[in-house]
């Protein structure tokens, strides 16, 4: 039997989760959602960079010059295609 700290205070804590869970509110919804379609917003949420800190012709250039050498797909080694990470130094 294994016990961890969640399943020990479960026995303890019971939550009421129809008193205690936060509804959020529908104007705080639709002003992520205007503000998530402003682009000139840096989305952090979706871990993209910002088009001026993309690099989007040095990609360009990597992104071509591994087409040109790609072979058939496979399992690649765990660490990543070394062909490509070659290529960006």
């Amino acid at each position: 039997m294994v016990n961890n700290t969640w399943s020990l205070m479960g026995h303890e804590f019971q939550t009421n989760w129809i008193e205690n869970v936060h509804q959020a509110s529908m104007s705080t919804v639709q002003s992520i959602n205007i503000a998530e379609s402003d682009p000139e917003l840096i989305q952090l949420s979706k871990g993209e960079l910002s088009k001026e800190m993309f690099p989007l012709d040095r990609m360009q250039t990597i992104i071509q010059k591994v087409g040109r050498e790609l072979l058939p797909f496979g399992y690649e080694e765990p660490q990543g295609n070394f062909e490509t990470q070659a290529s960006y130094k």
